[in-house]
């Protein structure tokens, strides 16, 4: 499990393991150890180079498959296989050597422990990334060898092959290989999955029912598939993604933690963040914010308020009035000036030309007492009024609190307004509120309904705090 993700793959930077790529509902990792565990094998050394503890969080000590893996990491992610000569297999009688970003079915695992032979496809005779040997023959690979040369080395030590179908096999090894692996897994998930007719969806997923789904189609946990989105055919949404409105998502794999906005076509490759490896062009795109991992892949802009909304904040402004007035001369404080509120320089998002921030004054509470909250109120729907903020969005937030924001929700933040109500944040009672907490509120709420679909919150039950 040393190899990470090729580079037309596109991922994170640095690349994750290409062994935590989806397989399905689960990765190349889990499934390669079921396929183990269904043949039969009781204990499995895994050599790990790049991010040992992402594969550990995923895979633990094997016990849910009812294995055995003893964790072994390598400096040299080139050359892993130096330390099978330390791994004390010298009587354990046959040792199958396999790579966990190249699966294959637990049918060929027993034939390879039948006899020292190598395993290829069947449709091009290419090798697999497995290898049966006796365990004499361990020593017998060069210490130097690398993931190029190991397939030399185990097609010259074995004459003798078997075959795997192409239901038998599947591999990461190219974006094409990844995208066709997925096809004929997308109608298997956990049993505690819903299943659809269309294939089917974690239970953490949200799905709107004016969205468009056609089979076969697998919806991770935390995916939000917004209204008037069309997902599939052979479609695999991972875990944390969101398919904004109007979008069209099939023939495609969009990996973990990728915001797809709106009224995008997508088809016929692999996406993550804001890079799109588009296969029969055979060229990785970039969107307009190559820091963002939840990034709009189209040009992001920023929502603009209402009329409506702006002629309710008018007409709630004339009404508080007297409440205001009468706050005012209770706190009898001039120092917030004579509209009594305090004025905070927000950060809006971040300009698409310049690059640099865009800022706006917003009217916020002078103090948490009730006359300063009436104050407050009278102040934030006067900006409603001018168009600054909208009555539901993300918090306002200064530049030192916009930079400690991770650059996908930056990205996110950039096309909300800023709202005098928000989406409410978890946190104990009688604790001070949580950056980051109220934070990820702001995210939630923003993939859910992108806060221009306001109706739908109640449905979703979505707890509002005034801000």
């Amino acid at each position: 499990m040393t190899e990470r993700c090729a580079s037309h793959i596109p991922s994170r930077d640095p690349g994750p393991p290409a062994a935590l790529l989806p397989l399905g509902a689960w990765t190349l990792a889990e499934k390669v150890i079921e396929s183990c565990a269904e043949a039969g094998i009781e204990s499995i050394d895994v050599v790990t180079s790049h991010a040992p503890e992402q594969l550990h969080s995923v895979l633990g000590d094997g016990w849910r498959w009812g294995v055995r893996l003893q964790w072994h990491t390598v400096q040299d992610a080139a050359a892993p296989y130096r330390i099978l000569r330390s791994l004390g297999l010298r009587h354990s009688g046959r040792v199958i050597i396999g790579h966990a970003d190249r699966w294959i079915a637990p049918a060929v695992i027993q034939e390879l422990a039948r006899a020292d032979q190598s395993a290829r496809r069947a449709v091009d005779g290419s090798w697999t990334g497995w290898v049966s040997m006796a365990d004499v023959l361990v020593n017998a690979i060069p210490p130097n060898c690398t993931h190029e040369t190991c397939e030399q080395v185990a097609l010259a030590m074995h004459a003798r092959t078997t075959f795997a179908d192409p239901s038998q096999c599947a591999s990461a090894r190219t974006a094409r290989e990844l995208l066709a692996s997925q096809f004929g897994r997308l109608s298997k998930a956990p049993p505690t999955w819903r299943h659809e007719v269309w294939g089917a969806a974690s239970p953490l997923a949200h799905v709107h029912p004016q969205a468009k789904i056609i089979g076969p189609v697998l919806l991770g946990p935390g995916v939000v598939i917004e209204r008037g989105a069309r997902i599939g055919p052979n479609a695999l949404i991972c875990a944390d993604s969101v398919v904004a409105r109007g979008s069209v998502v099939r023939d495609a794999v969009v990996l973990p933690g990728t915001w797809v906005g709106r009224d995008l076509q997508l088809a016929d490759g692999i996406v993550q963040g804001d890079r799109w490896h588009n296969l029969p062009l055979a060229v990785t795109l970039s969107g307009a914010d190559a820091g963002g991992v939840l990034a709009d892949l189209g040009v992001s802009r920023p929502q603009a308020a209402s009329l409506v909304g702006r002629l309710a904040g008018a007409a709630a402004a004339f009404a508080l009035i007297p409440a205001w007035a009468a706050a005012r001369v209770a706190i009898g404080n001039d120092a917030c000036g004579l509209g009594g509120w305090r004025v905070l320089r927000a950060v809006r998002g971040r300009c698409e030309t310049t690059g640099g921030l865009r800022e706006q004054s917003v009217r916020l509470a002078p103090s948490r007492s009730l006359g300063g909250q009436i104050i407050g109120l009278l102040g934030g729907v006067l900006d409603i009024a001018q168009g600054r903020r909208s009555w539901i969005g993300v918090r306002a937030r200064t530049q030192a609190q916009w930079a400690e924001l991770p650059a996908e929700w930056q990205a996110m933040f950039s096309t909300q307004l800023i709202g005098l109500l928000h989406a409410a944040s978890w946190q104990e009672p009688g604790v001070r509120a949580d950056p980051t907490a109220e934070a990820a509120a702001d995210a939630f709420l923003s993939a859910l309904r992108a806060f221009s679909e306001i109706s739908a919150a109640a449905p979703a039950r979505v707890a509002l705090t005034l801000g």
